[in-house]
């Protein structure tokens, strides 16, 4: 018997927008600045980029440079409970619902997550809901 295996795809118009917003950033607010600015602090002395969170169900990471992103590597199949874990932090932060999905925060699928979805068909955005999230 043969197992047909289906990757995860990522959504292609989500996986765009998400490109736009990085190429083309919407000016931050006075709050998500300082929210940001108080953030990094978290970050290892001397470093520019790296871990700035992690639990059993994402790491939060910040790149440094070109891309000066905020990513979120979700390392569980319960996918929109990571989401959901993700954008809390940033909120309790004090950054804004709006920064958090125009700035862009960008959610990604560890490999292992990956291949345990690749039977299930699933179709994987990268970017928060705009909408608020109850926890």
């Amino acid at each position: 018997m043969v197992t047909e295996i289906f990757p995860v795809t990522y959504e292609e118009s989500a996986q765009d927008r998400l490109l736009e917003k990085v190429e083309n950033r919407t000016p931050r607010s006075e709050n998500d600045a300082t929210a940001k600015a108080k953030t990094l602090d978290l970050l290892p002395k001397g470093k520019k980029s790296g871990t700035l969170y992690s639990s059993t169900k994402i790491i939060i990471t910040y790149v440094y440079g070109k891309t000066d992103n905020f990513q979120v590597e979700i390392l569980t199949k319960d996918i929109n409970h990571a989401k959901e874990e993700g954008v809390k932090w940033f909120l309790d932060r004090g950054f804004s619902q709006e920064f958090i999905c125009d700035y862009p925060v960008e959610f990604y699928l560890n490999f292992d997550i990956k291949s345990k979805l690749s039977n299930t068909k699933t179709i994987f955005q990268p970017s928060p809901s705009k909408s608020p999230i109850n926890i």
